[in-house]
């Protein structure tokens, strides 16, 4: 240390006789003047002149030595911060913060900001588990403790979702892919009730949304908040559910592009909780049976079906406690 001390001495003490430098007379002489200078002053001016430069070549060859030390500190000082910001980061307090409290604020966060994939005319929506950039996938992304605190301690963040191809997904076969991200989000929510948007009418997937729908049949007895759009190829999946959605509260049920015979529904049967029915786009003279004891919301949006339905809905206008909503369309 002591030697750098001297060095960076005996360079500021080599060039300290600039401070006090002056020009000579004959020097200030010329310059009040457009005067050439005299041959007898040319050749002292003129040596003056290359000391001059030889000294500001000096100095800058010292310049250069400090500036190339100064970045090579700069660099060490910049490692040197960087090992300091770890070590920081291995005392953070975030560190000591037990995974139950991690999770309580995960789970309040998500309360208050969730990552809706909503869009006009959804009744019920969540993340979109097809984007890695939305919800409990997105949160997973900040750090492993979180991560593993996401995958095994919040079922709840993962229950409510969104089952849709979305518009920037990769155009390459996704049957397996698509089937596989569902299952693990499903294993993820554990036993937590599912409330999910379904859309099953992406032309070009046709045949991952029908596995997927088959992966969320599965799953029917913890269905609670369900609002699915299906082609008619999928709406014959629903019987699978009758007698298998005990937690069913609310669900709306659209059908694509109806046609050709009608087909009766008994899917919803034997629903003990239900609570709100929508339906749209079916067969209008399709019968679709469904328990009136806790329903307090109903909606039939089909084309009009003639006189064959009113006995149907007098019937249900009897329940008083419950409010009904017919739109008949021609």
């Amino acid at each position: 240390m002591q030697s750098t001390l001297t060095a960076l001495e005996e360079i500021l003490a080599k060039h300290d006789w600039i401070s006090t430098f002056t020009h000579s007379p004959d020097v200030l002489s010329l310059l009040r003047s457009n005067d050439a200078p005299s041959p007898s002053q040319s050749a002292p001016l003129r040596a003056s002149f290359e000391r001059l430069k030889t000294a500001r070549a000096e100095l800058q060859s010292d310049l250069d030595l400090l500036h190339n030390a100064t970045a090579s500190l700069q660099t060490q000082m910049s490692r040197l911060q960087s090992f300091e910001n770890d070590y920081k980061a291995a005392f953070s307090p975030i560190r000591r913060i037990p995974s139950e409290i991690t999770m309580e604020i995960l789970r309040r966060a998500w309360e208050n900001g969730p990552f809706s994939h909503y869009l006009p005319g959804m009744n019920v929506s969540g993340f979109n588990v097809f984007t890695i950039q939305e919800g409990p996938w997105h949160l997973g992304q900040v750090c492993s403790s979180w991560r593993n605190v996401i995958e095994t301690l919040c079922p709840e963040l993962w229950s409510t979702m969104t089952v849709k191809i979305p518009f920037s997904y990769p155009q390459v076969p996704l049957i397996a892919d698509a089937v596989e991200i569902l299952r693990v989000v499903l294993e993820r929510s554990r036993n937590h009730p599912l409330d999910f948007y379904f859309d099953g009418t992406e032309v070009g997937e046709a045949q991952a949304m029908k596995r997927c729908f088959d992966v969320m049949v599965s799953h029917s007895e913890r269905w609670r908040a369900v609002e699915i759009v299906l082609p008619p190829a999928l709406l014959p999946q629903l019987s699978l559910i009758r007698g298998k959605i005990g937690w069913l509260r609310d669900i709306y049920i659209t059908c694509s592009r109806a046609n050709g015979q009608p087909r009766d529904i008994h899917a919803l049967e034997i629903a003990p909780k239900l609570e709100k029915l929508y339906i749209r786009g079916m067969h209008p003279e399709a019968t679709i049976s469904f328990p009136v004891d806790n329903l307090v919301f109903f909606s039939d949006e089909r084309p009009f079906a003639g006189d064959r339905r009113t006995p149907e809905y007098l019937d249900l206008v009897k329940f008083a406690h419950f409010h009904i909503m017919t739109t008949v369309l021609a």
